[in-house]
């Protein structure tokens, strides 16, 4: 659950572009929560830095300069690949079976892969056959279509997520955010 210390002011998802919603009685303990807007991935680390959230759910990679950042979790990736990708029959693939693919990245795209900000732009463009990605396993769980397929991926580095707020910044209410989402642990 996301939480800030103003109205307003939320933190985002590890899936970068929801929107934080206010629990059912519109608050984290006495304070209130409203809808936020929201952003792409590669806005986290400066909403953080410049005090528009308190604290946030971030994945790896993340620029962590002035950042404080407690691992929380990490899940396996899965393909995300067009339902008529050569691959999406498989039970599982390894990383040697996507070379020579055209890949969608959010943070430091490589030469000849496609940048995008939002999961919107990546379901696009997988269904469209114009690129692949892989993600959390979560988001494959959460985010089905007919034209997109998933595929685990048995030799990709885990997905790692993290709760990360401003190195020099105190507040009582992230450090309890903190040590509660740290006591509640992995999702299920």
């Amino acid at each position: 659950m996301p939480v800030s210390s103003s109205p307003g002011r939320c933190a985002p998802s590890p899936r970068p572009t929801r929107t934080c919603r206010p629990t059912p009685a519109g608050s984290w303990g006495h304070l209130p929560l409203e809808r936020s807007r929201e952003w792409g991935r590669d806005d986290q680390e400066q909403l953080i830095l410049d005090g528009t959230v308190d604290i946030a759910y971030v994945r790896l990679p993340v620029r962590e300069s002035g950042l404080e950042l407690r691992p929380l979790y990490s899940e396996p990736r899965v393909a995300m690949l067009p339902d008529r990708h050569r691959l999406a029959g498989k039970q599982e693939i390894s990383l040697a079976d996507l070379d020579g693919e055209q890949w969608l990245r959010y943070n430091d795209p490589r030469p000849g892969d496609l940048p995008l900000r939002t999961i919107e732009e990546k379901f696009e463009c997988v269904a469209a056959g114009t690129a692949i990605t892989m993600v959390p396993r979560s988001a494959a769980e959460q985010y089905s279509r007919p034209d997109i397929v998933y595929v685990p991926v048995v030799d990709a580095e885990p997905d790692r997520v993290l709760l990360a707020w401003a190195a020099g910044r105190r507040s009582p209410l992230v450090t309890a955010f903190a040590e509660a989402a740290v006591a509640v642990g992995e999702p299920d």
